[in-house]
């Protein structure tokens, strides 16, 4: 398993720094703890919640009719979605409905942590609506780094999202770069969980199954 391990890290590492990385999203919390890194491992702009153009929307402080009233009121302003102190993780299915019904709308990457949350986005036609966003200083680059160049879709998809979605966004020149692929690494795991919670709760989770069954879970 470590020889897996030691090849997939490589190949991560080739291709992070292939990608034309563009941060969308540096923080205004606090990091949660002492002498984390500070700056953004890539080249990044900062938007704010109030004045900049695109602007910065934080998911936990409206609900999700209330961004969607806002898209439909500001059609001409396109807004970031980005994450609060709670993961994006419960909230897939609604995410999914306002990037499909609002053009002015897009989702920054960061602490978006569902299973396949960006393949899933990426097979329901959003691939041009999510934007790499790091959400540092309060949480590490990796964690989004990794989920985008490690991600099961085309190097064109990988390369929106890393940044030229969030450069046409901006109106400035896309970043064309040669593929970096991905070497062919047979299953192993490391650690693998997962979160359900009824789908008629507030989370709105589309849980396939809540019952603690290999058979439901093994395809995932």
């Amino acid at each position: 398993m470590m020889k897996h391990l030691m090849t997939l890290r490589a190949a991560y590492h080739k291709i992070r720094a292939a990608l034309p990385w563009l941060d969308c999203y540096v923080s205004d919390l606090p990091p949660p703890f002492e002498d984390v890194p500070a700056i953004p491992p890539t080249e990044s702009v900062t938007l704010d919640f109030t004045s900049s153009v695109p602007r910065l929307l934080r998911q936990t402080d409206h609900s999700f009719e209330e961004i969607a009233q806002m898209a439909r009121e500001n059609p001409q302003l396109p807004y970031i979605i980005v994450s609060g102190t709670r993961k994006l993780l419960y909230h897939i299915a609604p995410l999914t409905e306002l990037l499909k019904t609002h053009p002015n709308l897009y989702l920054a990457t960061a602490n978006f942590c569902n299973e396949f949350a960006l393949e899933r986005l990426v097979t329901e036609g959003g691939a041009k609506k999510l934007l790499y966003g790091s959400m540092m200083p309060y949480l590490d680059a990796g964690n989004t780094l990794g989920m985008i160049a490690l991600g099961k879709f085309d190097w064109k998809t990988k390369c929106d999202i890393a940044g030229n979605n969030f450069r046409r966004l901006l109106g400035i020149p896309e970043v064309i770069v040669p593929e970096v692929p991905i070497p062919e690494v047979p299953p192993f795991i490391v650690d693998a969980h997962t979160h359900t919670i009824n789908p008629e709760t507030e989370s709105r989770f589309p849980a396939p199954d809540a019952e603690p069954s290999w058979s439901v879970w093994q395809k995932k």
